[in-house]
C-alpha cells in the first residue's frame, strides 16, 4: 500500500511538473503574441496619427476637399475596429488558455488573424497613400484654377 501511495505521489508530482512546463511555455506564447501585437498597434498608431494629420489639413481646405475628409474618417472607423479585434483575440488567447487547449490550434488561428491585420493594414496603407497623391493633384488644381482666374482678372482689368 506504502508502495502505491509512493507511486501516485511520484504521478502527481509528474503531472505537476508536466503542468508547470505547459504553462511555462504558454506563457512563452504569450508574451511572444504580446510583443507582436505591441508591434502591430504601433504600426496602427503611427497610420492613425498620419490620417489624423490629413484630416486637419483637409478640414482646412475648400469645400472641394469635404468628400477626401468623409473618407479619411471612415478609414479611421476601419483601424479602430481593427484595434477591436486585436482586442478580441487577446480575450480568445485568454479564454483558450483558460481552457488548455491544444497549442497548435491555437497558432493555427492566430497566425490567421495576424494575418488578416497585416493585410488590412497593408491595404490601408495603399488607400492613404492614394488619398495623398489624389489631395496633391487637386492642390495642384486649385492652384491652377487660382493662377488662372488671377490671369483672367488681370485680363479683364
Amino acid at each position: 500500500l506504502e508502495s502505491r501511495l509512493s507511486q501516485m505521489e511520484t504521478d502527481r508530482l509528474k503531472s505537476i511538473d508536466s503542468l508547470k512546463n505547459k504553462c511555462d511555455i504558454l506563457e512563452e506564447e504569450k508574451m511572444k503574441i504580446g510583443d507582436k501585437m505591441e508591434k502591430v498597434v504601433a504600426n496602427e498608431q503611427i497610420h492613425l496619427g498620419r490620417i489624423e494629420q490629413l484630416e486637419k489639413e483637409l478640414t482646412t481646405r475648400e469645400t472641394n476637399f469635404d468628400q477626401l475628409s468623409r473618407e479619411l474618417k471612415d478609414k479611421s472607423e476601419i483601424i479602430l475596429t481593427e484595434n477591436r479585434n486585436i482586442d478580441e483575440l487577446h480575450e480568445t488567447i485568454q479564454a483558450m488558455k483558460a481552457q488548455n487547449s491544444s497549442l497548435s490550434e491555437l497558432n493555427i488561428n492566430l497566425e490567421h488573424e495576424v494575418t488578416s491585420i497585416r493585410n488590412s493594414l497593408e491595404n490601408l496603407k495603399l488607400k492613404a497613400s492614394s488619398r495623398e497623391i489624389l489631395l496633391k493633384q487637386i492642390t495642384q488644381e486649385n492652384e491652377e484654377l487660382k493662377v488662372s482666374v488671377r490671369e483672367a482678372k488681370e485680363e479683364i482689368a
